[in-house]
């Protein structure tokens, strides 16, 4: 564990005393803070947590991220969901995650070299955000299994990421998308895909290769037609 200065340990001891929470708590490998009424970090209060694996801050009323929380390489699993985000970058360095959640927030934007470090990452779970792009970057997650993005601003689906070939689980619905990309097929291990509540007129031919694909969802679109491939997905159930 890092050294901590007489002086952080008297802010950490206010800021858990405030919270009512247990310092010592601080010092596991899962660190459990949801539901807190917490609105802010101290940036000495990594100096505890370097050692943290999972970290829960969830519902709170974190409207920004401490620059320090990026020392935290340790951590595999993070929640941030059900705050007031803004603005991820503080944690972009966090090259060990694994699993990312940050449902429920107010996120517009993510910078494009914000996966850059990501390599291992399994489940990002982002819906009801207000996000409208998702950097080239998330190419880098080879290992994304999950990706929740329903209830966002997305116009189109990021050619990117088709580039996650490992992706099982793949959920726009509620957004703005108007096409599926032909290249879907690229997704060859996806069993789930939601596009519900988009603006799609019609579903590409090429669906018909996601071989593994159990279930598709894509009802209140503006799709007249099906196409008439969907019959030779022999696993689809629903």
């Amino acid at each position: 564990m890092s050294k901590v200065f007489s002086s952080d340990k008297e802010i950490i001891k206010q800021w858990s005393r405030k919270k009512r929470i247990n310092v010592y708590q601080l010092e596991k490998k899962k660190v459990y803070l949801d539901n807190k009424r917490i609105d802010e970090l101290p940036n000495c209060l990594v100096s505890l947590l370097m050692n943290t694996t999972h970290l829960c801050l969830s519902r709170n009323y974190l409207t920004t991220l401490p620059e320090s929380m990026g020392l935290l390489t340790n951590i595999k699993n993070l929640n941030l969901e059900n705050n007031q985000l803004t603005n991820l970058d503080p944690i972009r360095t966090l090259s060990n995650l694994q699993y990312l959640k940050i449902n429920s927030n107010k996120v517009e934007e993510i910078p494009d070299d914000f996966f850059d470090n990501f390599r291992d990452l399994e489940h990002l779970l982002a819906k009801n955000n207000l996000i409208s792009n998702i950097p080239g970057s998330i190419s880098n997650c080879i290992y994304l299994h999950i990706l929740q993005l329903e209830k966002n601003n997305l116009t189109g689906i990021p050619e990117a990421i088709l580039k996650c070939t490992s992706l099982e689980m793949l959920s726009l619905s509620e957004n703005y998308i108007e096409t599926i990309p032909e290249n879907v097929d690229e997704l060859l291990l996806l069993n789930y895909l939601s596009i519900r509540k988009n603006q799609i007129s019609k579903l590409p031919k090429n669906i018909c290769f996601l071989f593994n694909l159990e279930t598709l969802i894509c009802s209140k679109n503006y799709i007249s037609i099906l196409p008439s491939t969907l019959g030779h997905l022999k696993s689809l159930k629903s």
